[in-house]
């Protein structure tokens, strides 16, 4: 696809082609190329301002996610407006195996 051969993008001296990241959804994983506002939370999962999350000691500190708003800084897209743009590729789980098919068919 786009002239390049999927199972091997990069060249080895760069390190590994692609790396794998897990979130809870598409909204997540796209969170921060969308512009997304990030909420912080506590240890307990419960939402506090930023300035107060800075405050709380490590231990405290929960890990946060982001939010459909937008941040302060840019311009914030919906996950439909974000997969629309020609420089985004999004392959769904069920696209997976069929790529792990036609790899086996490749080689």
């Amino acid at each position: 696809m786009f002239g390049h051969d999927p199972f091997n993008v990069t060249c080895n001296c760069c390190g590994k082609d692609y790396t794998v990241d897990e979130y809870k959804d598409l909204a997540q994983a796209s969170g921060y190329f969308r512009n997304c506002a990030w909420q912080y939370v506590n240890s307990e999962g419960n939402p506090v301002l930023k300035s107060e999350w800075h405050q709380l000691p490590t231990e405290d500190k929960g890990e946060g996610y982001f939010v459909e708003r937008p941040n302060e800084y840019v311009r914030y897209q919906t996950v439909e407006e974000y997969i629309k743009n020609p420089d985004v590729m999004v392959i769904r789980a069920d696209e997976v195996v069929k790529c792990a098919q036609l790899r086996s068919l490749v080689l």
